[in-house]
């Protein structure tokens, strides 16, 4: 596939390439999009841009454009610089919705770093951006914070209880107000957090063509010293295709049995 999309026909042609599995039990299916290394790392020099590639871009934009909201965890819209979402004008005729997806930054509290983030990110960001929002459990957002965020002009978002219910308050606020497809775009420790809870139907999986020494951090973190308990999902490859800049594009969805 060409990762060239701005011809009417090869946009569409990545538009149904990346449609969600017709087997996906849930309504609006939560799906991520993820590049690694071939040993899995997802950063080079501390950032995945130093994986990209042409095709994996096109791949991105597309998920983009596709989703009702995107998910993304606070330290990673930190350190990748994110701000409102946009559409490539020339998928932006194949979403239903006239304004691009929002972008939800998913936190396990509420802090002075993300609301400066988030209140700075919407100042540079051009007029057709979408919206820009925090998510944060209930029981960890300070009432001083959420009135240093609403001067700040910073939306919050907030779930009730505690932090294991954050991601699944999220979703299920998601859906009821966006609808569509919900893409989670990092980082690892989230992706990680919505496998493990059994979240997560599709991977989007973006295979770069490089191997980087020494290695950056990998698509499932291992964090040393932390409480953790085994678990396995299988997953099942459902499409991959190649470009000429080498990479390797697949799609793999949860078998929420296993």
């Amino acid at each position: 596939m060409s990762a060239e999309i701005s011809d009417p026909g090869r946009a569409l042609a990545l538009w149904n390439t990346l449609a969600p599995h017709r087997g996906s039990e849930a309504v609006y299916p939560v799906r991520a999009t993820f590049i690694s290394a071939l040993d899995g790392a997802v950063t080079a020099q501390g950032a995945s841009a130093g994986l990209g590639t042409e095709m994996d871009q096109a791949v991105f934009h597309g998920m983009r454009a596709r989703a009702g909201t995107i998910l993304v965890g606070a330290a990673t819209a930190r350190h990748e610089g994110y701000g409102p979402a946009t559409v490539l004008p020339a998928l932006s005729h194949l979403r239903t919705s006239t304004s691009p997806a929002p972008l939800w930054i998913v936190s396990r509290a509420l802090r002075r770093t993300d609301i400066d983030h988030v209140s700075k990110a919407q100042q540079a960001a051009t007029r057709d951006a979408g919206q820009m929002s925090l998510v944060v459990p209930e029981s960890c957002a300070a009432p001083e914070h959420r009135t240093y965020a609403k001067e700040n002009g910073v939306d919050v978002r907030v779930v009730s209880g505690g932090i294991d219910e954050l991601l699944p308050g999220a979703i299920g606020l998601a859906r009821s107000e966006n609808g569509g497809e919900i893409d989670c775009e990092g980082g690892p420790h989230l992706l990680e957090a919505l496998l493990r809870a059994g979240l997560l139907d599709e991977l989007v999986l973006s295979m770069s063509p490089h191997l980087h020494f020494p290695s950056g951090v990998h698509l499932l973190p291992n964090p040393e010293g932390a409480d953790t308990h085994p678990w396995q999902r299988r997953l099942h490859v459902v499409s991959a295709f190649s470009s000429d800049d080498g990479g390797l594009y697949t799609r793999w969805i949860v078998d929420h049995n296993d």
